[in-house]
C-alpha cells in the first residue's frame, strides 16, 4: 500500500499530521452477489435460500418471475396500493474497499404521483431485520422516480439528485461504484466509461456494506423489473465485453499473432488438441469450433495434417456484441516425415534418451542377450 499528498509544509521544530487514505488494490474480481433469475421458475416468487422478499399481499401487488419471448427471465415487483414490497439478500456479505453495485432494470408502470422504487444498501449496524424497508442510514443508492434515475449525494440527508431520465419499457444498466475508503461514489448508466455522477459523497459513509434492498413503501406505487443484480469487489465485468484474454491448447505452445488470431504447431502424431479459452467477462459465452465452452472443461478439436483453422466466437452478455477469433494449428504431415518418432529395445536401455533430432545411440547387452 502507498499514498502521497502534496503541498505539505513543515517548519523546523514542529510536526504536522497528514491524513492519508489507503485503498487496497484488488487484483481479481470477486462477485459477492450475482442473480439473473434464468434458473428460477416462472410465477409468484416467495424467496429462497439466498433472497428474501416482503410480499405486499395479492390485493396490493405482486412479486413474480416473468419470462420474455427470447427465454430471458427477470424479477417483476409491482405495488398497486399503500404498503411495502421488497427484495433483499438474506445473508450478510462483507463488501469493503471499492464496491460495484450493478443491476439491469426497467419500469413498465410508474404508478401514481408518489412512485419511487429504489435500491438501497446498508451496513449491518443500521439494518432492521424486522422491517428492512425501515432501515436507517442507507449508503450507496439508486432509484427510479417520476421519469428520473436518481441517487443520494448529501451526507445524512434524504434529498436526491437526478442523474438521467428514463422511459418505460426500456432496460437500463445502472452501476454504482462506491469507494468506502473515501466515502464517495460514481454512478454509471448504460455507458460504463463515463459516469453521469462522479466523485459524489455517499449518503452514509461506513467501512463495509452488508445488505442490499430493492423496495417501495408507503404510498409509492408502480413497478420495477430486475433482469440481474450483482455486487462485486474488484473491477466489474462489462455487459458488452466480448474479449478473449487468453487461449491455451494442451501440449502446444500458442502465440497471439494479431488482435483476433492465434497460432501454434503440432507434431505429426497429434490426433486432437484440448482447447481452453479465457474470456474477459465471466458472463460472456464462448464456442470453440462450434462447441459451447462450459467454463470448466477444455474443448476437444480433431486435427488433420497441415493447416487447421479453429474458430473461437465470444458473445458478450448483451447477446449482440460478438468477436470472432481464429486459432491456426499447423500439424506436421506424417507422410513426409524422414525421422523416427520413437525408438526402444526390449529389455535394454539406450543412451542418450530418445529424441527425434538425435541420430546415434549406444546400448549394452549381456553375452546371452537376444535382440
Amino acid at each position: 500500500l502507498s499514498a502521497a499528498q502534496e503541498g505539505i509544509s513543515v517548519r523546523p521544530g514542529t510536526s504536522v499530521t497528514v491524513d492519508l487514505i489507503l485503498t487496497v488494490d484488488v487484483s481479481s474480481t470477486e462477485y459477492l452477489l450475482n442473480v439473473d433469475f434464468d434458473d428460477y421458475e416462472t410465477g409468484k416468487f416467495s424467496g429462497n435460500d439466498e433472497w428474501a422478499v416482503v410480499d405486499p399481499g395479492s390485493d396490493r401487488g405482486v412479486i413474480e418471475i416473468v419470462e420474455e419471448e427470447n427465454g430471458n427471465k427477470y424479477l417483476h415487483m409491482n405495488k398497486t396500493a399503500s404498503g411495502t414490497i421488497s427484495f433483499y439478500n438474506k445473508n450478510e456479505v462483507a463488501a469493503e474497499g471499492i464496491v460495484t453495485i450493478e443491476a439491469r432494470v426497467k419500469r413498465t408502470d410508474n404508478g401514481s404521483n408518489a412512485n419511487q422504487f429504489g435500491m438501497y444498501s446498508y451496513n449491518k449496524s443500521d439494518w432492521k431485520a424486522s422491517d428492512p424497508a425501515g432501515s436507517s442510514n442507507p449508503m450507496a443508492t439508486f432509484a427510479f422516480s417520476k421519469g428520473n434515475i436518481l441517487s443520494h449525494n448529501k451526507p445524512g440527508a434524504s434529498s436526491t439528485v437526478n442523474a438521467a431520465p428514463y422511459e418505460l419499457d426500456q432496460w437500463y444498466i445502472v452501476r454504482n461504484v462506491a469507494n468506502l475508503d473515501t466515502g464517495t461514489f460514481d454512478l454509471y448508466i448504460n455507458d460504463m466509461d463515463t459516469p453521469v455522477l462522479a466523485d459524489q459523497p455517499l449518503r452514509t459513509s461506513k467501512s463495509e456494506i452488508n445488505r442490499f434492498l430493492f423496495f417501495e413503501n408507503g404510498s409509492n406505487t408502480g413497478d420495477i423489473c430486475v433482469d440481474y443484480f450483482r455486487v462485486c469487489v474488484g473491477e466489474a465485468f462489462d455487459y458488452n465485453d466480448a474479449e478473449l484474454i487468453d487461449l491455451k491448447a494442451e501440449g502446444i505452445e500458442i502465440e497471439k499473432t494479431g488482435d483476433l488470431s492465434y497460432e501454434g504447431k503440432a507434431s505429426a502424431g497429434t490426433e486432437s488438441v484440448m482447447v481452453t479459452p479465457v474470456a474477459g467477462s465471466a458472463f460472456a459465452h464462448v464456442t470453440v469450433n462450434g462447441t459451447i465452452y462450459n467454463g470448466t472443461d477444455a474443448v476437444q478439436v480433431d486435427l488433420k495434417d497441415g493447416e487447421n483453422l479453429i474458430p473461437i466466437v465470444v458473445t458478450a452478455e448483451d447477446g449482440t456484441t460478438v468477436r470472432e477469433y481464429t486459432l491456426k494449428i499447423e500439424r506436421e504431415d506424417s507422410a513426409v516425415l524422414a525421422y523416427l518418432t520413437s525408438l526402444s529395445v526390449q529389455g535394454i536401455q539406450i543412451s542418450p534418451e530418445f529424441s527425434s533430432d538425435v541420430f546415434e545411440y549406444t546400448a549394452e547387452a549381456g553375452a546371452d542377450t537376444e535382440v
